[in-house]
């Protein structure tokens, strides 16, 4: 009888001892324990090959991250409630108040036994192993000396000075994992028994498949790639053998001709030899994506060679400190807010090429355009990124969002656990706190996206940065445009120091390219300068509409109030007499959208 081997990763001892007792009624297993917690697992794990094992069982989100770093099935010991309760009954006979502190699946179990028990319980939720010690604090301000915790806050909890009272998993929790790890090798067992059917399945699928040796001739094309249309860009996988002979597995978006492609790659080691496949499934044509202005797809690759690696990567970071390394190692989702220009969705993709999850497209909505129909296009679309798994995706612009999509998107994202299956973003240039405060922006989205907040300064704020910035931005256009520029004459340093830049990088990159295209030397001249300056010299501002009219009349209605909105911050009341309407009725107009 063939073994089962399977790898536990224990966060404490009598985990893992509880699981090889547990073992020892099932002949059919080896198990092999690693201690380690979170980011201490996967290191743990990387002593042993991962082709070693067909299953691994550890818990919440150690589990998580294991998930994201190993092709082998990863099983979740869950929390039962016979499990919380031990605890509850624990911290009760002490007789002192506790709390409990733990991340959202757990909560939601102390929640739904509170309920079940009708008892208060002071539920304390973190998203990331960075907020626990901050939470600890909280609640021992609030007067807790004990807190039912896991291993993380118990490692913390005496530089605070609580007590913990561990969450620990029971033996019917851990037996129910090793079972489920069974049932999960028999399935693929059975999968691999009938491999010429799901062979059959792959030949005949709409989607590419493509599949190269080490030598990278190409061994296996099912009909889909077989077919003219989809051979071409098929060819045009070759160059990312190498990629995948280095990190394994990838997942793009590509514009291969007239079309956008998802290109997913995994290299597969069969008998001693390495095999790299692809899955190639068309998205949208070119002409589609440019009529849906708002969504747009790219990749890291991509991203990485423009400007926002520029910005980012010098002294604009050092300035924010580690802030952005932290939202590059966190999971939890990032709102960046600052003014109009002051490098938002630089920093988001920034960030986005520098995490883990840059391997998957990032997926970017500009909220201002995003209507109603263009909101259900994009749910119903089967093909729709969001319904799957690994990408990061940014809504740019949040605050001006609908009040109507607000909601739906919120309700998105609660009900499909959106949040732990991509990595999400948004921007804004108002305020989200205020708008929340004023009952202008909707609390449960803005509790959705405040996990982890950057708040950017304008330029005019922080004077310092603008010549060591333009000083890094200027040697970056002069090798784009191939002029020799390489400074500024002592005079134009000062102008530029004190131009108000009300529209921040975005301007001085504009002030910036022109001075190199016009420039006739390597040092920028004053006068070149100054004339450059006065044109961008802030003059009264006239908006301009620009509105379809070919829109039905309530459309137009609609663009003209939320147009309104954003030159009045989302403030409703404004917005109303601005309109020379009543708030309540300006509230149905917006509610009332189709």
């Amino acid at each position: 009888m063939k073994k089962i081997s399977i790898l536990v990763v224990a966060p404490y001892p009598e985990f893992g001892e509880l699981a090889v007792d547990i073992a020892k009624a099932y002949p059919q297993i080896n198990v092999y324990v690693a201690p380690g917690i979170y980011q201490n697992a996967i290191e743990y794990t990387q002593i042993y090959p991962s082709k070693k094992f067909d299953c691994i069982i550890s818990r919440s989100f150690t589990a998580d991250l294991l998930r994201e770093t190993s092709i082998t099935p990863v099983i979740d010991v869950e929390l039962s409630f016979f499990d919380a309760y031990r605890t509850i009954q624990i911290a009760s006979s002490i007789g002192q108040k506790f709390a409990v502190l733990s991340t959202p699946p757990v909560i939601e179990v102390y929640r739904q036994l509170a309920e079940l028990l009708h008892i208060d319980l002071n539920l304390y939720t973190f998203h990331n192993v960075s907020q626990v010690e901050g939470l600890l604090k909280k609640i021992k301000r609030s007067g807790y000396n004990y807190v039912i915790a896991g291993l993380v806050a118990e490692e913390i909890a005496p530089r605070v000075d609580i007590k913990t009272i561990r969450i620990a998993s029971s033996r019917d929790s851990i037996e129910a994992a090793v079972k489920k790890s069974l049932e999960i090798y028999n399935y693929i067992e059975r999968a691999g028994n009938t491999s010429d059917i799901f062979l059959s399945f792959i030949d005949y699928s709409k989607d590419g498949v493509i599949i190269y040796n080490d030598s990278e001739k190409m061994v296996y094309v099912n009909i889909a790639i077989r077919n003219e249309n989809m051979f071409a860009p098929a060819r045009k996988l070759e160059q990312y053998i190498q990629y995948l002979r280095e990190e394994n597995e990838m997942r793009i978006i590509k514009r291969i001709d007239q079309f956008y492609w998802e290109i997913d790659g995994r290299k597969i080691e069969h008998e001693d030899t390495f095999f790299y496949a692809f899955h190639l499934r068309k998205l949208y044509s070119y002409a589609q994506s440019k009529k849906e202005a708002f969504i747009r797809m790219e990749d890291a690759e991509d991203i990485y060679k423009g400007f926002s690696n520029i910005i980012w990567n010098g002294i604009y970071r050092e300035y924010l400190g580690s802030s952005v390394q932290a939202a590059i190692d966190s999971y939890t989702p990032v709102l960046i807010t600052g003014e109009v220009g002051t490098g938002k969705t630089e920093l988001t993709q920034y960030i986005y090429c520098h995490s883990q999850h840059k391997k998957a497209p990032l997926i970017t909505i500009d909220c201002k355009e995003l209507t109603r129909k263009s909101w259900n296009t994009l749910i119903n679309n089967d093909k729709n990124p969001f319904h799957d798994v690994g990408y990061s995706i940014l809504f740019d612009d949040i605050s001006c969002l609908h009040p109507s999509l607000q909601r739906e998107l919120n309700d998105y994202i609660e009900g499909t656990n959106m949040a732990r299956r991509h990595r999400l973003y948004a921007t804004s240039s108002v305020d989200l706190a205020h708008l929340v405060k004023n009952n202008q922006f909707s609390l449960p989205l803005y509790r959705s996206f405040c996990g982890f907040t950057i708040n950017l300064k304008p330029l005019a704020l922080t004077p310092e940065l603008i010549l060591p910035l333009a000083a890094e931005i200027l040697e970056w256009i002069s090798k784009k445009f191939s002029k020799d520029c390489g400074g500024f004459e002592d005079e134009a340093k000062v102008l530029l120091q004190e131009f108000p830049w009300p529209l921040n990088i975005i301007q001085l990159v504009a002030v910036l390219q022109q001075l190199v295209i016009n420039s006739d030397g390597f040092i920028i001249t004053t006068e070149l300068t100054k004339q450059v300056l006065d044109k961008e010299t802030p003059k009264e501002y006239v908006p301009s509409t620009m509105f379809d009219l070919t829109k039905p009349l309530a459309e137009i209605e609609q663009d003209v109030i939320m147009y309104v909105l954003r030159e009045s911050n989302m403030n409703h009341s404004l917005a109303a007499k601005r309109l020379g309407i009543g708030r309540s009725t300006l509230w149905r107009k917006i509610t009332n959208q189709q």
